[in-house]
């Protein structure tokens, strides 16, 4: 399979940060919010930070809600990344009640922490975190050669997928015994909380990982 990335530009991602992530492993990327070149790659990262309704309102100026929403992803793989990965489920309450791509069944709300007795947990969430796989068992793609007893991944989000179900959850966090899905999947789609382009050597192994 060529490998041809794209990094979907639409105003509110880290566009060059994970550019450079991905150009560290030698493999050149384009970024580019025109779907006619987006339908040439192989694969598609869907950064983003920021409002969940704002994200989508772009995506709809551009063009581009319907055309990721309705892309044949047996021929594709997505990556959505933070509020990329937010983007690919049903719902949020973020600002006003919204739908999401629905790619992944599950919505989004706000981290409730009023019942914090650690004065750690904040929100935002901002900070490295281990991640736990769902199961412990299964061997996972998206994780070779990545050690999560040792290395950690760079979060910061003020909200949480929801109601993922059990099939398309590979990695969580727990917060203050919040569970944060912090990996989700579904065929070639994938969703992850934390930035990986943010993340050393953990992170670009990840992005390895999705681009094989």
């Amino acid at each position: 399979m060529r490998i041809n990335p794209i990094i979907i530009d639409y105003g509110v991602g880290n566009l060059y940060s994970l550019r450079k992530a991905i150009e560290f492993l030698g493999i050149e990327v384009n970024i580019s919010n025109n779907p006619e070149t987006i339908k040439k790659a192989s694969h598609i990262f869907l950064p983003g930070v920021g409002s969940f309704f704002k994200a989508t309102e772009t995506l709809k100026e551009l063009k581009l809600f319907n055309f990721l929403k309705n892309l044949d992803y047996k021929k594709y793989k997505l990556m959505g990344i933070c509020l990329g990965m937010q983007l690919l489920f049903d719902s949020s309450a973020e600002d006003q009640l919204s739908n999401g791509l629905s790619l992944i069944n599950g919505s989004v709300k706000k981290l409730n922490i009023q019942n914090n007795k650690n004065k750690s947990y904040k929100i935002p969430n901002i900070g490295w975190h281990n991640i736990e796989k769902k199961n412990s068992l299964q061997k996972e793609k998206i994780l070779h050669n990545i050690n999560l007893d040792k290395e950690k991944f760079y979060f910061v989000h003020s909200y949480h997928a929801t109601g993922v179900q059990n099939n398309n959850l590979t990695a969580y966090i727990k917060y203050n015994d919040i569970i944060i899905p912090a990996i989700v999947k579904k065929g070639n789609i994938i969703g992850t909380q934390f930035h990986p382009e943010k993340s050393k050597s953990q992170g670009i192994n990840l992005i390895k990982n999705f681009l094989q």
